[in-house]
């Protein structure tokens, strides 16, 4: 029977062979964990042909059958990673089992990570939309209007809901690792880039156009959320999946979990430079 080398944490398996897994506390990692003592990113495993390579990118520090990671270090069947205070293991699994595993259980830990991160957000914005866009319909009388300022409404929200609580994060890891917290215009940037160029489009293109079409078919509130809903649908989904989660994670790639293109030295011999 064909065997895969996988990452076990808890019920979670991910393969480590194709692309690279990004860990750490941003939901859209491959493997996204919980705990203040977690970066952002956390760490990266990326595949290399003598083996998966484990490159730690943390403030507080990734841990190797015991030993701090200082240097990018292949990993082989039976090893033990911690980061905070999960364990993660190396194993080797059937190929067949891995599949019904990850089809199992992989829709339910995605929307898991969805809602840690962008829940509450959602919540709130979905509130502030309604509100605002009942309220400039209700004093122009114009559908547009109304449509563009609940858009407008609900991203102020969603950005201000995820801030504070990148802001409250921060300075509890600084205050834990002992370094200086980074500036509220810094964590305030990376929040707009996490989406880049597919927010843009979402929120001054097809979201109003959903929500205006809402509008003027069903109407009132409940156009406005199915509106939303609709948005979503696309924006969650192609539109992510063209313009940023297709590169997460990959050489290269600059959406969440890829390289920030600096060198970094390999502990394997005969490797090239690894992004």
């Amino acid at each position: 029977m064909p065997t895969t080398l996988v990452l076990r944490c808890g019920t979670r398996q991910l393969p480590l062979t194709g692309y690279p897994i990004a860990i750490g506390r941003l939901a859209e990692c491959d493997l996204a964990l919980e705990g203040s003592e977690i970066s952002r990113r956390h760490a990266r495993i990326v595949p290399t042909p003598e083996g998966p390579l484990l490159v730690d990118r943390s403030r507080f520090g990734t841990f190797l059958n015991g030993e701090q990671v200082v240097a990018p270090s292949l990993l082989s069947p039976g090893d033990v990673i911690l980061i905070g205070r999960h364990d993660m293991v190396v194993e080797l699994t059937e190929t067949s089992l891995l599949t019904t595993l990850s089809e199992r259980s992989g829709w339910r830990q995605g929307f898991a990570a969805w809602r840690r991160r962008y829940g509450l957000a959602e919540l709130l914005g979905t509130l502030a939309l309604v509100l605002a866009a009942l309220a400039i319909q209700r004093v122009t009388g114009s559908i547009v209007a109304a449509a563009l300022a609940g858009s407008l409404a609900e991203a102020a929200w969603f950005y201000a809901v995820l801030l504070v609580r990148e802001y409250r994060q921060e300075r509890n890891e600084a205050r834990i690792g002992g370094f200086e917290a980074r500036p509220l215009r810094e964590l305030g940037r990376d929040l707009l880039l996490e989406f880049g160029a597919a927010e843009r489009l979402d929120g001054l293109v097809l979201r109003p156009l959903a929500l205006g079409l809402g509008l003027g078919y069903i109407g009132g509130w409940l156009g406005l959320v199915v509106g939303k809903i609709v948005a979503d649908l696309l924006f969650y989904g192609p539109i992510l999946s063209l313009l940023h989660w297709r590169h997460a994670g990959r050489p290269g790639g600059k959406g969440p979990g890829g390289g920030d293109g600096s060198p970094r030295q390999t502990t394997a011999t005969g490797l090239p430079m690894l992004p």
